[in-house]
């Protein structure tokens, strides 16, 4: 755990959130080969003042990924290895190197297949012009496009997390029996957790929920757009709008937001279990998601969610039941949603109880248990 390190009452307030943020329990990280210097480095100057500019971030990204990649193949490889799974941007040299030793090569995708990106980026600068250099698919280099194509090529099998990184990478010609759909899971609160969220939900001030990047790619623009154009009289004009998150839009953006848009920016998750408590649903209005972890977290505290058919997480949805749908990239449609919900709380909250429901049957152990099925005949032929 982090702050179990030497010095850690020194650091300021700013990185002991962050450094707790990417923590692990003790029970874990032994076994873990842990390489923290590069990940937090790359931590700290992201989010400094100094670099701003999108262009700074992608680079120092790709640096991120390039040294995990040619780190471990070049020294956490040896013959004998009856697999490798490595992740979609760190995985290339790695599974190279492990196809040469002879190893089973697995690919972690847990995004969708990047001609699918690029094209729904490209359509959002059509649309949006104003966040071309924020859309970061829509001007790939060459190099990446090469190094995610000969990763895809490299692997055996590739673990997608829903039907919707499925769809895009057959689209792209990938063999269908190369794919194998294992939805990701969620780690479930105590009941005492849940029954404290009822007590702080104030039905008197909604809370509208987003965590995650505050990102053109999530659609937030959008919804900040939806949000602005609810009705000024009760009971809308009492509710809030939280977003929780690394902010991505210029200063100028964050500045002209609403009194009812409230923006929290990084916390690490203790602090985060209180927002998911005191909020009534989650909405995610993503672009582009392959599936997200933070809207099965947001399920697992019994929230409703309110998301686009782009999520990857509507393999999960019965619209109604334990959740909404709506059009990505179409803000009168999620306006009408958050119009209907806010003035139905009691809906909101029996449709987060199904939520909690769906979130419980889909945990991190099924997760395990399913990757473990799927690999299990592959590395015993």
């Amino acid at each position: 755990p982090a702050d179990s390190l030497p010095g850690w009452r020194l650091l300021p307030q700013r990185l002991q959130r962050e450094f707790l943020r990417r923590s692990w329990p003790a029970s874990v990280a032994s076994r873990l080969q842990p390489h923290p210097l590069p990940d937090l480095l790359h931590s700290t100057l992201i989010r400094s003042s100094f670099f701003r500019g999108s262009g700074f971030r992608r680079r120092l990204a790709d640096w991120h990924y390039l040294w995990h990649d040619r780190h471990v193949a070049n020294h956490h490889l040896c013959h004998g290895l009856g697999a490798v799974i490595a992740v979609e941007d760190a995985a290339t040299e790695t599974l190279l190197a492990a196809r040469r030793r002879g190893s089973y090569t697995i690919l972690e995708l847990p995004t969708l297949h990047h001609e699918t990106v690029a094209r729904w980026h490209r359509q959002e600068a059509e649309r949006n012009p104003q966040f071309l250099d924020m859309l970061t698919e829509v001007q790939v280099q060459d190099w990446k496009i090469k190094r995610k194509k000969h990763a895809l090529e490299a692997a055996d099998l590739i673990l997608v997390p829903s039907q919707l990184v499925s769809k895009s990478c057959l689209d792209a010609g990938i063999p269908f029996e190369k794919l194998r759909v294992i939805p990701y899971g969620a780690s479930t609160p105590s009941e005492p957790a849940v029954e404290l969220q009822n007590e702080l939900r104030d039905p008197n001030k909604p809370v509208v929920l987003y965590v995650g990047q505050v990102t053109p790619a999530k659609g937030i623009h959008d919804l900040v757009s939806a949000w602005q154009k609810l009705p000024t009289t009760d009971p809308w004009n009492r509710a809030e709008l939280w977003l929780v998150g690394q902010m991505y839009y210029p200063r100028e953006w964050q500045e002209s937001l609403p009194p009812s848009v409230r923006y929290f920016g990084v916390l690490p998750f203790q602090e985060l279990e209180h927002f998911y408590r005191r909020a009534w649903m989650f909405v995610l209005p993503s672009l582009v998601d392959g599936m997200s972890l933070v809207c099965l977290e947001a399920m697992s505290f019994g929230l409703a969610v309110l998301i686009t058919e782009r999520c990857g997480v509507q393999d999960l949805i019965t619209p109604g039941v334990n959740g909404w749908i709506t059009p990505a990239a179409q803000p009168e449609a999620l306006l009408e949603l958050l119009k209907n919900l806010l003035a139905n709380l009691p809906i909101c909250r029996s449709a987060g109880v199904e939520a909690r429901l769906t979130a419980r049957a889909h945990s991190w152990e099924d997760y395990r248990h399913q990757v473990r099925t799927t690999l299990a005949p592959f590395l015993e032929s």
